[in-house]
């Protein structure tokens, strides 16, 4: 008989207690409150004001270092490896590490929606829109991991986060969610066939997107970390997809 877990319903309520939602207001105040000893409800309203003023005054600024620090990043990108999977900082040039599908663009959209920055997001968006199914069609091969959190997932996200099907319609630029959702869907079926050519229930590393081929790693073992992480980000991404499929056909 296995021996319980070192663990009690007290420990369970208290992790719970952790993680449960407490108001930005609910935050400052009991944080002001226990550094401050104070004791007076008039004294607690004036140090709690000018606490949440300069909380969110910091808050705010360091908002816009992420912002201003994401804006320059995504320019030297643009400016020297546009269209490239990365950018290599020192020498200034693109580089196709990852099948050369425009890897970097796709992984900055939906960071850009969340941000904010219609102009990347208006940029990003027409590249993909004009370039990545040519992309999809016509490349070699590609790391099933890499390209499955990296360019299924952003646009899986982009679609969401543009408005796709009643999801959270973050910006108007860019194209239509639908596009995101059809090159979502291309990509997807091609890379399935790693799973399907497999022998085993773990599928193989690499795919070949232009024939929807797929074959084992030259030493042909797999990454246990890959394989469970894009085991789950398949099973999701399927799951999301059949749910758009079935409410497009109402």
């Amino acid at each position: 008989m296995s021996k319980s877990l070192p663990y009690s319903m007290k420990d369970v309520h208290y992790d719970n207690a952790k993680f449960r939602h407490r108001s930005f207001f609910k935050v400052v105040t009991q944080t002001l409150f226990s550094a401050k000893g104070i004791g007076t409800n008039e004294e607690l309203k004036e140090v709690t004001d000018v606490g949440i003023r300069d909380v969110e005054e910091k808050w705010i600024a360091r908002q816009q270092n992420v912002k201003d620090a994401f804006t320059h990043a995504w320019s030297g990108y643009k400016k020297f490896a546009m269209g490239y999977d990365e950018l290599m900082p020192v020498s200034q040039h693109g580089v196709d590490e990852l099948g050369g599908i425009g890897a970097t663009v796709v992984d900055a959209l939906d960071t850009a929606m969340i941000m904010g920055l219609d102009e990347v997001v208006s940029e990003a968006g027409s590249w993909i829109e004009s370039h990545l199914l040519d992309r999809i069609n016509n490349k070699g091969q590609v790391n099933l991991f890499e390209t499955t959190i990296r360019v299924l997932g952003g646009l899986l996200s982009a679609f969401h986060l543009s408005g796709g099907d009643q999801g959270i319609a973050l910006t108007q630029k860019g194209p239509k969610p639908a596009i995101y959702l059809n090159i979502a869907k291309n990509l997807a079926d091609r890379l399935l066939s790693a799973f399907t050519s497999s022998p085993t229930p773990i599928p193989f590393s690499d795919v070949v997107l232009r024939d929807s081929s797929a074959h084992p790693a030259p030493d042909g073992l797999s990454s246990t970390s890959e394989v469970s992480t894009y085991s789950l980000n398949s099973i999701i991404s399927v799951q999301f997809l059949v749910i758009q499929s079935m409410a497009q056909k109402g």
